[in-house]
C-alpha cells in the first residue's frame, strides 16, 4: 500500500506540474501584451509543492491507524483541511 501511494504521488506530481508548466508557458507566449503572465517555473514549483503536501499529510495522518473506518475519517478530514489551507495560501500567491 505504501509503494502504491508513493508511485501514485510521484505520477500525480509529474502530471500536475507538466500540465501547469505547459499552460503557463503557452499563456506567456500568447499575443496579449496587456496581461501580466505568471512565471512558468514558479507555477510548477507551487503546484508541485501543493500536490506533495496534499498527498503527504493525509497519508502520514493515517499511517499508524489500523481500524479502517477511523482511518477513512482521518484521511477525509485531513485532506479537506489541507485543501482549504492550500487554497487559502493560493489566493495570496
Amino acid at each position: 500500500m505504501t509503494t502504491t501511494w508513493f508511485i501514485g504521488m510521484i505520477a500525480g506530481v509529474y502530471a500536475t506540474t507538466v500540465t501547469k508548466f505547459l499552460l503557463a508557458y503557452l499563456e506567456r507566449n500568447a499575443k496579449n501584451p496587456n496581461v501580466t503572465n505568471p512565471n512558468p517555473f514558479l507555477v510548477v514549483l507551487t503546484s508541485g509543492i501543493a500536490y506533495l503536501i496534499g498527498a503527504l499529510i493525509p497519508f502520514l495522518a493515517s499511517f499508524f491507524i489500523r481500524p479502517y473506518r477511523v482511518k477513512l475519517r482521518v484521511v477525509v478530514s485531513t485532506a479537506t483541511i489541507i485543501v482549504a489551507i492550500l487554497g487559502w495560501f493560493g489566493v495570496f500567491l
